[in-house]
């Protein structure tokens, strides 16, 4: 065979395994895209069905309530409060924000009032008025009238009335985001008070549908009991979420108080007789806080927490982690700074 011939038989295999490749990463990019596709038709079915999915849910946890009388109406008061307090304290935190924050933020008693105040009237609010209303609304006996299906009486309205509210609220908010987010890019941005338009047509939607069940909401609260027990209960359940955050904030407040003047104590170690208390038993002490692996130094006994150490030097931070110079007993070593706590004179 040719040189030539060679050539030409080179230049026609490399030629066919070219092609080759290029069919299979075609495919690839076939399926790719098909897949590509394929998620962002599930992505946009979930995001139009989103409302009307947690309107459902809605209906099916309420509905189920309902069956539990007085148990169930304490219940939902208390989801209901808490809903309706959460976001009366992000709408009066945005709306308010120069008069509460140095009002609430130095003071915990306020901060729970506040909470409290959210939460429970809402609940009560619910226990007491609301709850006859939506009773009403969920047991539409109309209902089977206007659907022309034979229906008992009392049964469940499966049209839920929350559909439309919660679509205004969630579609309105992410809007308002998606504008936010292209003015904020450009160097502008809205005002957040802006976010408060969704939820005020949500609830102006919702007021007008509940007016129409007012005249019968009226009637069944004069036919049935409201024991007194299930107020206090209802609100209590609703403010427990609140008062829980109030209480984590204050605990990561007052860590990170702890910390700063751990750190700042640290700085004064070498001309000033600086202590520290050891606060676990889990607690360990390095050589060189550098090294990753092992380097333990067996300073304490089995019961750490409780000794006092001195702080030899200025803390210093490695890897995310404060480490913190100390000694004890001759020996010398770092300590992170979660187990050691400053000892006040």
């Amino acid at each position: 065979m040719s040189d030539d011939q060679d050539r030409m038989y080179q230049e026609r295999l490399d030629q066919e395994r070219r092609e080759a490749e290029q069919k299979v990463l075609d495919k690839q990019v076939d399926v790719a895209a098909k897949a590509t596709g394929n998620l962002f038709m599930v992505a946009v079915a979930l995001f139009l069905i989103i409302p009307s999915l947690a309107a459902v849910i809605f209906d099916v946890i309420f509905a189920q309530l309902f069956k539990l009388k007085t148990a169930g109406r304490v219940i939902q008061s208390a989801i209901m409060g808490l809903a309706i307090g959460l976001v009366l304290i992000v709408i009066l935190s945005v709306v308010f924000q120069n008069t509460l924050e140095p009002i609430l933020d130095n003071n915990n008693f306020l901060k729970m009032l506040f909470f409290a105040a959210c939460c429970g009237l809402p609940a009560l609010w619910y226990y007491y008025s609301h709850y006859f209303s939506l009773r009403v609304l969920m047991h539409n006996e109309n209902y089977a009238a206007a659907t022309k299906k034979k229906r008992t009486r009392g049964e469940i309205n499966k049209t839920s009335m929350f559909v439309y509210p919660f679509a205004i609220i969630f579609y309105g908010t992410v809007v308002l985001f998606i504008i936010h987010t292209v003015q904020r890019n450009s160097g502008g941005g809205i005002p957040s008070i802006l976010y408060l338009i969704p939820f005020a047509g949500a609830a102006i939607l919702y007021i007008i549908k509940t007016l129409s069940a007012r005249e019968k909401a009226k009637q069944l609260k004069a036919e049935e009991k409201s024991p007194i027990i299930g107020a206090p209960i209802a609100v209590i359940l609703a403010c427990i979420i609140p008062f829980t955050m109030v209480s984590e904030s204050n605990s990561s407040s007052s860590a990170s108080n702890q910390r700063e003047s751990l750190i700042e104590a640290t700085k004064n170690a070498a001309t000033q007789n600086v202590t520290a208390k050891v606060t676990s038993n889990k607690a360990y002490v390095k050589s060189n806080p550098s090294n990753n692996d092992g380097d333990f130094v067996r300073m304490f006994p089995n019961k750490a927490r409780g000794i006092v150490v001195n702080i030899t030097g200025e803390a210093v931070a490695r890897n995310d982690i404060i480490w913190i110079p100390i000694e004890y007993r001759g020996q010398k070593g770092y300590i992170e700074e979660r187990f050691v706590r400053i000892q006040k004179r």
